[in-house]
């Protein structure tokens, strides 16, 4: 059939979730002939009203299992958003004072080319993610891997969902000035998200490690959400 114009029109309410990201946003589409010809026409499309929406999320974390003196914690992330929020775009969390990283077990990560294949070994992965976002009411599960990241000392952390929302996540995680542990996740995809668990194993092969002496009286955790 020679085509000429062809009009979708998605009109079911509540179906299609604007971003909270104003834009300009890019879109595009392939297109290909029946001789094999092909084309990739693209656009891109603004939004309004971002400035307007509220944001108030909230962290909560804790150090898991082994919390003894010269032990081998996990860790517990929680973080919830609103309905209506602005979606989360970057979020980077402190570890307390006196946590490092157990050097003897963080050798072996995962190659950022693997992570993103989907092909990381067993043997890197050290936790488990839970989300959930608004367009759906079923928990999507995915796997926290140790990932290389080109230019730093230590190892990421990288989320892999699989299924119908896949997503693959990687941080970065230094050393502050003050010793301590900062995870940041700087580019995180603009989705609905409400809730996101991040669970990493306490054990003899855990990736961080506690002080000799107890931790510093007083320490915490600090979070910065944009």
């Amino acid at each position: 059939l020679q085509l000429q114009r062809i009009e979708v029109d998605l009109d079911r309410e509540q179906f299609a979730l604007n971003p909270s990201a104003c834009g300009p946003l890019p879109f595009s589409a392939d297109v290909t002939g029946d001789a094999g010809e092909s084309a990739t026409p693209s656009g891109s499309v603004t939004y309004t009203g971002c400035d307007s929406l509220p944001f108030a999320p909230k962290l909560r974390a804790t150090l898991t299992g082994d919390n003894t003196p010269g032990g081998f914690p996990g860790m517990y992330v929680e973080l919830t958003s609103p309905e209506g929020d602005s979606a989360i775009r970057s979020a980077n969390a402190t570890l307390p004072k006196g946590v490092s990283a157990a050097l003897a077990n963080v050798q072996n990560p995962c190659a950022r080319e693997l992570f993103d294949a989907g092909s990381c070994p067993e043997t890197t992965r050290v936790g488990t993610a839970t989300a959930r976002v608004s367009i759906t009411p079923e928990a999507i599960v995915g796997r926290i891997y140790l990932v290389r990241v080109p230019g730093k000392s230590l190892p990421g952390l990288g989320l892999s969902f699989t299924g119908r929302y896949a997503q693959r996540v990687v941080s970065t995680v230094q050393v502050d000035k003050d010793g301590r542990i900062v995870t940041n996740f700087a580019e995180i995809p603009d989705l609905p998200l409400r809730r996101l668990v991040i669970d990493v194993a306490s054990g003899p092969k855990s990736r961080l490690q506690l002080p000799t002496r107890s931790c510093a009286t007083g320490s915490g955790w600090d979070g910065t959400l944009t």
